[in-house]
């Protein structure tokens, strides 16, 4: 599940597009139209419930970066994460499941 050693943004010795091309070749994940690579999304299954799959990789702070004020790490990036509250906000299902690796 890794392209190298633990990798987070910044050391992906390059290989991070390979190893994302490979992974969406094998699996069965689409990404919204403007964006197929995109892993985070939304499944609705009936009304009653909707999964909420996030991302954890992508879009995370790089790990030697300190975890403090005003800018803590984040394990989502502030694009996911803003999609996660809107979706979340807008969502009508009854059950509302927030998937994370």
């Amino acid at each position: 599940h890794e392209c190298c050693n633990n990798f987070g943004p910044g050391d992906s010795w390059g290989l991070l597009d390979t190893a994302r091309e490979a992974m969406l070749d094998w699996n069965p994940v689409c990404g919204p139209p403007e964006d197929r690579q995109r892993l985070y999304r939304r499944l609705a299954h009936g009304r009653h419930v909707e999964l909420f799959v996030l991302d954890c990789r992508s879009h995370r702070a790089r790990a030697d970066l300190p975890d403090v004020d005003p800018e803590p790490k984040s394990m989502l990036g502030e694009a996911q994460r803003q999609w996660l509250l809107a979706a979340l906000a807008d969502s009508r299902a009854t059950w509302k499941v927030v998937v994370s690796g």
